[in-house]
């Protein structure tokens, strides 16, 4: 380590060495990787290259269909990096992590400019809480959402490098306070995320309407016939005029989607009309890159679905819920496997050959981004409310789906759905 010639005010002021102009431009890199991406956290305006998000055409409609009353959906509501960017771990304490690092950056700027040197207990613990809080998001895109976002992913390249030259011209005795504090900042951002919920986008009305068994949703791009459709839960509510019923819009390899189901199973009373809006981009036109290699099985899981609902309907929770466990995110080889130990495989095979199944979700597909161009939804998963409202994106712990229940049905106070 070389020591904090900075620190002595007797001394003349160092000359600015390869390191430190290394420092400054790693500094920069990361400043505007940092403030691109708190720029798309906060608006959403556009789609980021290589996300896997809407196409560009999509985006430019997005633009153009949104105002200011219309809660259109954004280029970050969608996997790849909005899988990331739109969730509890992209917040802290109500600010965005992104703009918290574009802050810490800069300051690690102006101290940089103003010392002309390298060292000193700014940058050292600076250096420190760059690469705690690195390896604390590569953590939770990993292991957490399984969704990578490459601008946050190169934000922490940029990162490492600066801190390990910082670090390197740190006075040894700094070294012990730096990472003390370090450290501790590092724990106080995981503790925080751990313990939060993931936001909730509520509209108390657009959940179309209930006529019979006859659903319409989002303004009638979709109708749904509910002894047709795969249900799960209650499915005596279905023959209920006034039962209790949500509509789901998923993708059985989002991350969102997968919570969503942790948190609707454990309802009671409840029927879920499952409707799979596969994000692979081959079948998917709104979808222009994979969100990650996951999302390649998801029309395959859904087509699987679909043609277990169709040989035994009963069968299909078993489904869902094998494909949401320990085991997820699943590949088709092993729903394959699964669904025909549930269903026999010959007669999987013979319905997964039935065109019926492909353009149940082309319907889907096409709904869910027409939708979205009209600003009526966001992200999956969508948890639609006939006669009622939506909730897009992450359900927190369901209490956003069951004041939309229970405002539907005031009138049946002593039989709200229970948690």
């Amino acid at each position: 380590m070389q020591p904090d010639s900075q620190e002595n005010p007797t001394e003349p002021p160092a000359k600015r060495s390869g390191a430190w102009w290394a420092a400054v431009v790693l500094t920069l890199a990361a400043l505007g990787l940092t403030g691109f991406i708190t720029l798309q956290t906060v608006t959403g305006d556009g789609a980021l290259p290589g996300c896997g998000v809407a196409t560009e055409i999509l985006a430019e409609e997005l633009a153009a269909a949104s105002d200011a009353e219309s809660h259109s959906m954004e280029a970050s509501d969608l996997p790849g990096c909005g899988a990331v960017l739109v969730t509890k771990w992209s917040d802290f304490l109500g600010l965005p992590v992104s703009a918290l690092a574009a802050g810490l950056y800069l300051v690690m700027l102006v101290t940089l400019l103003k010392q002309k040197s390298l060292g000193g207990l700014v940058l050292g613990t600076g250096a420190v809480l760059v690469i705690g809080a690195g390896l604390w998001f590569t953590y939770v895109q990993v292991f957490e959402l399984r969704a990578m976002c490459p601008y946050c992913i190169a934000s922490h390249a940029v990162g490492l490098v600066l801190a390990i030259v910082l670090l390197t011209h740190t006075a040894k005795r700094l070294l012990p306070p730096c990472l003390a504090i370090g450290m501790v900042g590092t724990a106080v951002l995981a503790a925080v995320q751990l313990n939060s919920t993931d936001p909730v986008i509520i509209i108390e009305s657009g959940g179309g309407t209930r006529d019979g068994h006859t659903l319409s949703l989002l303004e009638d791009r979709l109708t749904l016939d509910l002894r047709e459709e795969m249900v799960v839960g209650d499915v005596s509510q279905l023959d209920r005029p006034d039962g209790w019923l949500v509509v789901k819009m998923f993708d059985y390899n989002c991350p969102h989607c997968r919570h969503a189901h942790e948190v609707v199973s454990q309802m009671n009373n409840l029927a879920v009309v499952l409707v799979p809006v596969p994000l692979d981009p081959r079948y998917n036109p709104y979808q222009r890159e994979f969100p990650n290699d996951n999302f390649k099985h998801s029309h395959e899981l859904a087509r699987i679905a679909l043609a277990i609902h169709r040989i035994d309907p009963e069968k299909l929770q078993a489904y869902e819920d094998w494909v949401y466990g320990e085991g997820w995110p699943q590949t088709t080889e092993a729903a394959q496997a699964f669904a025909g130990s549930l269903v026999g495989r010959l007669p999987l095979d013979m319905h997964l050959n039935n065109p019926e199944i492909n353009a149940i979700l082309e319907r889907n597909v096409d709904a869910w981004g027409k939708a979205g161009v009209a600003g009526l939804v966001g992200g999956l998963p969508i948890h639609l409310v006939p006669d009622g409202g939506l909730t897009y994106g992450g359900v927190g712990d369901g209490t956003g789906i069951v004041q939309l229940l229970n405002g539907t049905h005031r009138s049946q106070q002593t039989e709200e759905v229970d948690e």
